[in-house]
């Protein structure tokens, strides 16, 4: 048993000392991923196609409202102009019909451009990281990073000294510009 014990100890202490010296070689930075696509070339690039895009959505939304609201004002009048216990004509009704459904269609309308601009985001966010990701690779590998994480991904605490998001935007700029 006191053999075992003599056997254990040095066993142990190397294993720790090993595992000590492996970590100490250990490089890892992180990135923030938000703002990385909000600050490289391709991301401002992207951004500028989804605002275009919120503005022809949001354009045909106000244009398609203001006639559902013209719509709406015009059965009113034609509501008030009617006497006590006067059936409403036909073209009052349909209208009424109109307005329901046209309100109905802006409302599917609206929803389909939420979920189209939500996919829009998607797409346009993993093309920039798809582009993002050689240099990313590209900047571990010369530096001697052994690990980038996102911020993102459940990182507790890290020094802001590991942040190298400035730095993988100005790379990835760099050989935006040389490609252009």
């Amino acid at each position: 048993m006191k053999n075992l014990s003599n056997m254990l100890v040095p066993l142990i202490c190397a294993t720790f000392m090993t595992t000590t010296a492996v970590a100490a070689e250990l490089k890892v930075g992180y990135i923030n991923l938000q703002q990385l696509v909000a600050q490289s070339s391709a991301g401002k690039k992207a951004s500028e196609l989804y605002a275009a895009k919120i503005k022809k959505y949001q354009e045909d939304l106000d244009k398609r409202t203001e006639k559902l609201k013209k719509l709406g004002e015009d059965i009113e009048k034609e509501t008030k102009s009617l006497k006590q216990g006067e059936q409403p004509p036909r073209s009052l009704t349909e209208k009424s019909k109109d307005y329901g459904a046209q309100n109905r269609e802006l409302q599917q309308l609206h929803t389909s451009y939420q979920n189209e601009l939500k996919i829009s985001d998607d797409e346009m966010t993993r093309d920039v990281l798809e582009k993002l990701s050689p240099v990313i690779a590209e900047y571990a590998d010369k530096n001697g990073y052994d690990y980038i994480l996102r911020s993102s991904d459940n990182l507790v605490f890290a020094h802001a000294r590991h942040d190298l998001t400035e730095k993988i935007i100005t790379e990835f700029n760099k050989k935006g510009a040389k490609e252009q």
